[in-house]
């Protein structure tokens, strides 16, 4: 709140009309910004990973870096493909399952209908990020039919589809989820180039269980 003393009034009598406006709106902006910048946020959580995430994210955190330092394609394949081996002999050490891994919501929509939902969850265990989702298929490929039997995408009147019906995006997760296959980079990861796959990773997963955390 903020008063025009009697004498103010006086002189802007005497201010043109459009500095008087001015004036006021630069008020009335200021006190907006105040009132703003008194609202807090609200904490992150303190969030205790699983081991195994943290060795998964630690040990994806290694490649990109060496993939841009290598001097040429034939040797950025190569790390590529040492990075792909990896993960493949990694998920198939932990039976294919993220089993109860942590997360943030990064995005949730469907198709018309809401049939089917998709989701997008992404993880900064040892400030490296790794993105979960459910892929865009809305007919299960080939290898996604024979591994789950069905898309990746989470099916109205599935368990897991009503519990990311009470989600909203930036919230903490927790979830259990199987790896998808792939005949090519042997876990399934949605990047198209090289370089995404190594340096922004995002894994196509069959998710049986999303919850908040903690």
């Amino acid at each position: 709140m903020f008063f025009i003393s009697h004498s103010s009034v006086r002189q802007i009598r005497h201010v043109p009309r459009r500095m008087f406006y001015r004036s006021v709106f630069g008020i009335l902006y200021a006190t907006s910004l105040s009132f703003i910048s008194c609202e807090k946020k609200a904490p992150e959580p303190t969030i205790t990973y699983p081991p195994e995430q943290v060795q998964f994210h630690a040990m994806n955190s290694t490649y990109p870096n060496a993939y841009k330092q290598a001097p040429n394609e034939i040797k950025k394949s190569a790390v590529f493909n040492a990075c792909n081996q990896w993960r493949t002999q990694f998920v198939k050490e932990h039976g294919g399952t993220a089993q109860n891994w942590i997360g943030k919501v990064k995005s949730i929509r469907t198709d018309q209908g809401g049939d089917h939902a998709y989701i997008v969850i992404v993880s900064t265990a040892g400030d490296f990020a790794v993105s979960f989702e459910t892929g865009d298929e809305l007919l299960p490929s080939f290898d996604t039919f024979m591994q789950f039997g069905k898309t990746t995408s989470l099916e109205k009147g599935t368990k897991v589809y009503d519990e990311v019906g009470s989600l909203k995006e930036g919230q903490y997760v927790r979830f259990t989820a199987k790896f998808a296959k792939d005949k090519e980079r042997g876990v399934k990861e949605a990047s198209v180039t090289e370089e995404g796959c190594v340096d922004e990773p995002e894994f196509v997963m069959c998710f049986d269980d999303i919850s908040p955390y903690p």
